[in-house]
């Protein structure tokens, strides 16, 4: 479902971020990309969802070619991924219930439709009770949890997490990895970036470890 092949990447200033980097995930798989910060592991998330472009290498996401789609196929393109970052991005005037909606909104659902999907969401990430509190009402953890039903909104081929525990604490990431985890159980293929490697030990992940721009891979 997710090729990455020979991807490089350099920026103006110093050394090349990274270096023939290929990878492949399965429709359904959950993966781990992981390494110290730096590494270039957002950078591989930005070129996925196309805010970055690679100096070589191509991505293809199902039937989308990623690195060769013209600028107007890339709302589409973003239709079928879901991202997650460290700091939430949720709109602070918006309640946890408007932030999920918004999603739904753009993409033309009907109003029954925004409203049932919503409460599906909020329920699966704990937060049915919440959905009327601000973001600054809310603990990073449960900021964390509406960013997600979010992010799942319009049902994507693909969860994209970047560092999505950075911002908590070690019963909160865990519990946090724990809902990712069970999302991918029910069949959201997942991606997570994080340099977080005490978390994910005792998880049966995927693993692919990115040290000086490159990618070698381990399954535990």
């Amino acid at each position: 479902m997710l090729i990455v092949r020979n991807l490089s990447k350099s920026y103006k200033a110093g050394e090349p971020i990274l270096r023939d980097v290929s990878f492949e995930l399965n429709r359904g798989e959950m993966a781990v990309l992981t390494g110290p910060s730096g590494a270039g592991k957002s950078t591989i998330l930005k070129m996925i969802y196309r805010e970055e472009r690679p100096d070589s290498g191509e991505i293809k996401l199902d039937q989308y070619n990623v690195t060769k789609i013209r600028p107007y196929q890339i709302p589409r393109l973003r239709r079928h991924l879901g991202v997650v970052f460290q700091d939430f991005k949720l709109l602070p005037e918006r309640t946890a219930w408007e932030n999920v909606a918004l999603a739904l909104e753009v993409a033309g659902k009907s109003r029954r439709q925004i409203s049932s999907r919503v409460t599906e969401l909020l329920r699966l990430v704990g937060l049915l009770q919440r959905s009327g509190n601000y973001p600054h009402q809310l603990s990073g953890g449960e900021c964390q949890r509406v960013a997600i039903a979010r992010a799942l909104a319009n049902q994507p081929l693909l969860l994209l997490a970047d560092e999505p525990t950075g911002n908590l604490d070690r019963e909160n990431s865990q519990s946090l990895l724990e809902l990712i985890r069970e999302i991918n159980i029910q069949g959201c293929s997942v991606l997570m970036a994080t340099h977080n490697v005490d978390l994910l030990a005792a998880l049966p992940y995927r693993k692919l470890y990115l040290k000086n721009g490159m990618v070698t891979e381990s399954i535990e």
